[in-house]
């Protein structure tokens, strides 16, 4: 299948990739209080809550670890902060999912007395995730329409030819573990 319009998504997404304002540094080999360990951990977390909500695509935990790897990239005073105390930066993530949320699971508000509440157990209040709300946004430059690998995998299997049916399933939902 040589489908025009897939071609031309496959043909942006790649464009996309290579942009500047969608790469990330390696901020997890500068010396600071955030390790590998912290972010495994934060993932981890954002998997699991997002599988706990039913019907919401694994693909938004991506985008919610993009957004928060590229923040944490970005070099700002609030960036910093969150990679030199633990509980900034589980802020910052919280946030990165909140924001995932509202673009890639048609979540029009999030209230941020129910993530207080009820996601973080009152660990932050309302008035702080909607600070670390704007402080991702302007540090991406409200940039939030990336490709995720799922993204690519659906339209890629689109002019795949011979894959349908049984293989098409079975291939999403290998594409499930990224």
């Amino acid at each position: 299948m040589n489908d025009p319009l897939v071609l031309s998504q496959i043909f942006v997404m790649q464009i996309q990739e290579r942009s500047a304002s969608y790469k990330c540094s390696d901020y997890l080999s500068r010396t600071h209080v955030i390790g590998p360990s912290h972010r495994h951990a934060l993932c981890q977390w954002g998997y699991e809550t997002i599988e706990a909500c039913n019907g919401i695509r694994r693909s938004t935990a991506v985008a919610a670890i993009t957004y928060f790897d590229r923040f944490l990239s970005s070099n700002t005073p609030a960036a910093e902060r969150a990679l030199n105390d633990v509980v900034e930066c589980q802020l910052a993530f919280v946030t990165s999912l909140v924001v995932a949320l509202k673009i890639h699971a048609g979540f029009k508000k999030v209230e941020s007395d129910f993530v207080s509440g009820v996601i973080t157990r009152n660990a932050y209040g309302a008035n702080e995730i909607n600070s670390m709300e704007l402080e991702i946004l302007q540090s991406l430059s409200w940039k939030l329409n990336e490709p995720t690998p799922h993204d690519f995998i659906d339209y890629f299997l689109e002019v795949m030819p011979g894959v349908n049916g049984t293989c098409l399933e079975h291939i999403r939902s290998l594409s499930k573990t990224l």
